[in-house]
């Protein structure tokens, strides 16, 4: 295996996973996280765009009313939209992050 090159690679230095957690994300070159929510939370299936209109009888009253961008899974049909729990997930994952 001499001369093979190993790039983006990260030694996690500590056992606490909210430390783990700070060190990864203070990793990224930027403030983004890749496929941040990308990905189905029931089966880890890659979520796919949706219309509205195939996922009307899916959703609340109010989710009807405020979010016309949907995601959903093709594995066992859960739908997504970005709520205010997005916004409180990526302040808390700035606010950790912090100096």
């Amino acid at each position: 295996n001499q001369g093979l090159k190993i790039n983006n690679m990260l030694l996690i230095k500590s056992e606490d996973p909210h430390q783990q957690l700070v060190q990864v994300l203070k990793s990224l070159e930027d403030d983004s996280i890749p496929g941040f929510l990308t990905r189905c939370l029931e089966c880890n299936t890659p979520l796919v765009e949706i219309a509205k209109e195939k996922v009307l009888d899916q959703l609340p009253p109010k989710v009807k009313e405020e979010n016309e961008e949907f995601l959903h899974c093709c594995t066992c049909w859960q739908v997504y939209w970005e709520g205010t729990h997005v916004e409180k997930m990526k302040n808390f994952l700035r606010e950790i992050t912090k100096k």
